[in-house]
């Protein structure tokens, strides 16, 4: 059949914009996913997106690794909520799964979902991506012994941390230590994600944590305040104590290297007092 000159030019505008209206509706991971504060019973999974959009994770035990995720056995469903709301137009998703079984291993898969637009009474939903099926396993007080590396003042290097982390045993690890200093300062999120994250969930980030430690150079920089959003933990403090097998790790955070009056910091660090709360809560942590 001869389609006309003109009619052909329609058709393969039509062609382009419904092959745009395509690529516009799609949305995808961008880095992650990767566990954050694990403890015996809760664990919290972070992942981005290139677009806003609304997440939650499924995951199971048991008898279900055989049908997981085709949904034959029992999958359970994560999502985020604070004040009655279901956490949902961002492209920061962190979503924490409570109520496991110490020393357990789970498998899981999380999901995020496009909300093309969000109006007061009317929102668009997009397509949806998925991550492969991943698993963890919980903390264990009953463990008898374990491994863990630490790393330190990774500094943003992600392809010397490629090369340690590929020549690591890290099958044999349970944690991974990191412990400050891992950028420069923060003023862009790429700092964190090519500096060392995204090299950590292609090794190890997906299935066994990063615990994260602040440094000092963590506290620098426009962004520093919103570290947590990445690095959330368990009492969302940057001190805290958990317990693995025989040990009790104590996670501290000393701030800053200098007085609170100097002036490179322009009167907008509090760090003086914030040691002596920890002090008081670590004589506590002690006495427990």
């Amino acid at each position: 059949m001869r389609i006309p000159r003109q009619s052909a030019c329609l058709l393969l505008a039509f062609v382009m914009s419904t092959s745009a209206m395509a690529q516009t509706s799609e949305i995808q991971i961008t880095h992650g996913p990767y566990l954050q504060a694990l403890t015996e019973t809760s664990v919290t999974i972070v992942w981005t997106t290139d677009k806003e959009a609304v997440s939650w994770v499924e995951y199971g035990t048991g008898g279900n690794f055989g049908s997981f995720p085709t949904y034959g056995g029992v999958v359970q469903t994560a999502q985020r909520s604070e004040h009655g709301l279901i956490e949902a137009f961002t492209t920061t998703h962190r979503i924490t799964i409570g109520e496991l079984d110490a020393g357990q291993t789970y498998r899981y898969r999380v999901f995020s979902k496009h909300i093309q637009e969000f109006k007061p009474y009317e929102v668009a939903y997009g397509g949806s991506v998925a991550s492969d099926v991943l698993e963890f396993s919980t903390l264990d007080p009953e463990k008898v012994s374990f491994a863990f590396g630490v790393l330190t003042d990774i500094h943003e290097a992600g392809d010397r941390i490629d090369s340690v982390l590929g020549a690591m045993a890290l099958d044999e690890l349970d944690l991974m230590f990191y412990t400050g200093d891992e950028i420069h300062y923060y003023e862009d999120d790429s700092q964190l994600f090519d500096g060392f994250v995204d090299v950590s969930v292609k090794h190890f980030a997906s299935r066994m944590p990063m615990v994260y430690l602040r440094g000092n150079h963590e506290t620098r920089g426009k962004y520093a305040r919103r570290l947590m959003d990445y690095f959330p933990t368990q009492n969302g403090k940057f001190y805290y104590s958990f317990n693995h097998g025989p040990v009790h790790f104590i996670v501290l955070d000393s701030g800053e290297d200098k007085a609170d009056s100097h002036p490179v910091y322009a009167g907008l660090v509090d760090f003086d007092r914030y040691r002596e709360e920890q002090a008081e809560w670590l004589e506590r942590d002690m006495e427990s």
